[in-house]
């Protein structure tokens, strides 16, 4: 493959990321009117071209023999090779760019001042050639010292650069420049391939197709052996033909694989753009590395400690972008913040410390709506037990303690598990006491009420029978809810 020097790659790399690319312009200023010659002066012209042919083919059998004579001489210096190596050695040289030579400032005078001489003349007079200018232009400038060479050509040094790069990148504007650039191209990598296998045995493939149909190139493909072909017979079960037909139906057809197409995906890319956006904004405004961005607890987590609000926020509730399910929404939201209709602005010092105290203030006093609503629960258990000023027991029945309502009440049936052998036996550990407190903490005493004695009290009862069945057949009582 061809090695591009630095400056080559670095053009290259360029308009790629310049994609799409730049649009070709012309070069050169074309005369508009054509003249129209009859056959005596065609014919002399075809005389003139065939009497200058020969003279060049004169030329080139002279510098050839002259070749001939150099290697002669070289042979008999040095006397190591043949007559024919060292012929071979004189005219092998790489027709490959391997560097790019700079602009020279000579040239782009040269281009600037025939610019500026043409731009003088009347409209229908021909432009004139820099051929037939250099001799004038070169007097002048030589009559310049150097730094005036560097201020002079400046501007149109940086014209030619570009010139440059538009003749080799930029796309070309008809279909048939494009068709004869690219079946040149073609041609000489095809020959430098052949050139490079026979020298080094490596092999090649190329496959070339258009990737429009605005294109007039048909598939291309070439190999350096037969054995690069029945590579692809063998893996790919096809041929190269068939390959760069594929791949031209392929490319003209337009088909986006591994596009997101779906309304899922590209709405999960869409929230993933969207919060990327809006830390990117709290960044640049809070001017340092915010980790992360906080929703829910945005005035504890952003702006306590960065200073920073948000203004023009566009939806009813401030979220998540992962939160929002409307696309629409999401590209209100992605749009605004693109064009900084919503966006962080950070507070100045006095603004910040007004907005702590606001809320502080706001803390204290959602504590004492706390206590009031505490407060609040407890003067119902005041109505209800109200001890007396001596705080003598008092005795509370039943009916005290039941809400009073005017609409009559359902006991409700309550399941009430039989007791097991354990319970039975089992004593209880614990002595409990029956009180009651009052909202200030004093207690309340109350009365137990005094149970009826059973009749059995104090007779002896004989052994227990234990009844062997299972839990689902146990008896369910139920009784009235006091």
């Amino acid at each position: 493959m061809t090695r591009y020097s630095p400056a080559v790659s670095d053009l290259l790399q360029s308009n790629f990321a310049r994609w799409p690319p730049k649009e070709r312009y012309p070069n050169r200023y074309r005369a508009k009117h054509r003249v129209y010659q009859d056959a005596e002066v065609k014919a002399r012209a075809k005389t003139v071209r065939a009497i200058r042919k020969q003279e060049l083919v004169e030329a080139l059998d002279n510098a050839r023999q002259a070749m001939w004579a150099l290697a002669q001489s070289l042979r008999k210096t040095f006397g190591s090779h043949s007559i024919k190596y060292y012929h071979q050695l004189i005219l092998q040289t790489s027709r490959l760019h391997s560097q790019t030579h700079k602009v020279s400032r000579w040239n782009a005078y040269l281009s600037q001042e025939v610019r500026r001489i043409n731009s003088e003349l009347q409209p229908n007079m021909q432009h004139k050639k820099s051929s037939e200018l250099t001799a004038q232009i070169s007097v002048q400038w030589k009559a310049l010292t150097p730094e005036e060479h560097d201020t002079v050509t400046a501007n149109a040094v940086e014209e030619l650069k570009d010139k440059r790069e538009n003749r080799a990148t930029a796309r070309h504007r008809l279909p048939v420049q494009a068709f004869h650039n690219g079946c040149g191209t073609l041609k000489k990598m095809k020959h430098e391939l052949q050139m490079l296998n026979l020298r080094t045995g490596i092999e090649c493939a190329i496959i070339s197709t258009r990737g429009d149909l605005d294109t007039y190139n048909s598939p291309y493909y070439y190999a350096t052996s037969k054995r690069v072909a029945d590579f692809f017979e063998a893996t790919f079960k096809t041929n190269l033909a068939d390959i760069g037909l594929c791949m031209e139906a392929y490319l003209i057809s337009r088909i986006q694989v591994g596009v997101v197409s779906n309304h899922v995906q590209e709405l999960l890319d869409l929230k993933k753009q969207t919060a990327t956006l809006i830390l990117c904004k709290l960044n640049e405004t809070a001017k340092t590395k915010v980790p992360r961005m906080y929703y829910n607890n945005f005035k504890t987590s952003i702006t306590a400690k960065y200073g920073v609000i948000c203004e023009g926020w566009p939806l009813s509730k401030f979220c998540c972008p992962s939160n929002v399910g409307s696309r629409t929404e999401l590209m209100v939201l992605n749009h605004v913040f693109e064009s900084s209709s919503a966006h962080f602005r950070a507070m100045g010092t006095k603004e910040f410390k007004k907005w702590q105290d606001k809320q502080f203030q706001a803390a204290i006093g959602g504590v004492e709506n706390r206590e009031d609503s505490g407060s609040d629960m407890s003067n119902l258990s005041n109505t209800i037990l109200t001890p007396p000023s001596t705080l003598a027991p008092a005795t509370l029945t039943p009916s005290t303690l039941a809400p009073q309502s005017s609409a009559p009440t359902t006991p409700l049936p309550m399941f009430v598990p039989p007791p097991t052998e354990q319970q039975r036996g089992t004593p209880l550990t614990a002595n409990f006491i029956n009180a009651v407190t009052a909202a200030d903490g004093l207690g309340v005493l109350l009365n137990a009420k005094q149970r009826k004695r059973r009749s059995d009290f104090g007779k002896k009862r004989g052994p227990h029978k234990v009844q062997t069945m299972d839990n689902e057949n146990l008896p369910i009582t139920i009784v009235n809810a006091q």
